[in-house]
């Protein structure tokens, strides 16, 4: 359950099967650009880093319980999602 309940948290949970901020973008190492999850190879050997941390991450592909999302391989840092968000928005259109 969120803290911070609003009146559209069912439908975000309904529609992206959670409403938590989810690491989808790993970093290449070798060129510094985002890959989106579904592009990574599964697992470690996917090769990328974490855009806050640059710590190796995992790949956990899309199955009937989880959503595809990259885990640390470690301990996790927390910041992952709001750093590939802001580098996003830098990123030219």
């Amino acid at each position: 359950m969120s803290i911070n309940q609003g009146p559209h948290d069912a439908e975000i949970r309904r529609q992206f099967g959670s409403d938590s901020a989810r690491l989808v973008y790993g970093r290449d190492p070798e060129n510094g650009k985002l890959i989106y999850i579904s592009k990574a190879s599964r697992g470690l050997p996917c090769g990328l880093i974490c855009p806050h941390c640059k710590e190796a991450l995992v790949a956990n592909l899309k199955d009937d319980l989880k959503a595809a999302h990259f885990a640390h391989h470690g301990p996790a840092c927390g910041g992952g999602p709001e750093t590939a968000l802001h580098l996003l928005c830098k990123d030219p259109i």
